[in-house]
């Protein structure tokens, strides 16, 4: 969608061969910073919406359990997730949820800087949910050559949305 936006934007025929190529290295993952593709209003007026979709597996939450040291056998052991009263089984990490939310940021608008995130964990998701996460623009503010953008956040299981596993607030410093 930015790729389409700012293709629009462009004036001459080599304004869109640079931003083909910028596109390129972002793709293959040999971008730098100046290669961001930079928000406008229009994406980011109130009420716009991005998502993303994932199930961690039990091999998810074991590699995230080396990564961040959180020995919890919640995460880990069936039995002992059963044993704390979780008859899901094995509880994904809060913060590997938590997680997606600057993935969706950070994928639609690249050179984001994260600034800050309130998180609410209402119920746990276990290996193999399907779940939801979105991000939605709550506020916008141009600030010089910047966007300091507030996203309502939230993820929720797929078979019911108004399961919410995790919500908050988000804010991001995008390029524009």
């Amino acid at each position: 969608m930015l790729l389409k936006q700012a293709w629009r934007r462009t004036n001459s025929c080599q304004e869109n061969h640079r931003l083909l190529h910028r596109v390129r290295r972002l793709a293959t993952g040999n971008a730098g910073p100046e290669d961001a593709i930079s928000a406008d209003r229009e994406t980011l007026k109130s009420g716009a919406r991005f998502t993303a979709t994932r199930a961690f597996s039990q091999d998810d939450l074991a590699q995230y359990s080396a990564l961040s040291g959180d020995s919890n056998p919640i995460h880990t052991q069936r039995s002992s997730a059963q044993a704390a009263g979780f008859a899901g089984g094995c509880v994904v990490h809060g913060m590997l949820t938590a997680g997606l939310f600057p993935a969706i940021i950070g994928s639609n608008f690249p050179g984001a800087i994260y600034v800050s995130q309130t998180l609410k964990f209402q119920q746990p998701a276990f290996a193999g949910d399907d779940l939801v996460a979105q991000v939605t623009v709550l506020d916008c503010v141009r600030i010089k050559r910047h966007y300091k953008v507030t996203f309502a956040t939230s993820c929720f299981k797929c078979t019911t949305p108004d399961a919410i596993v995790v919500d908050g607030t988000a804010v991001a410093l995008l390029p524009g």
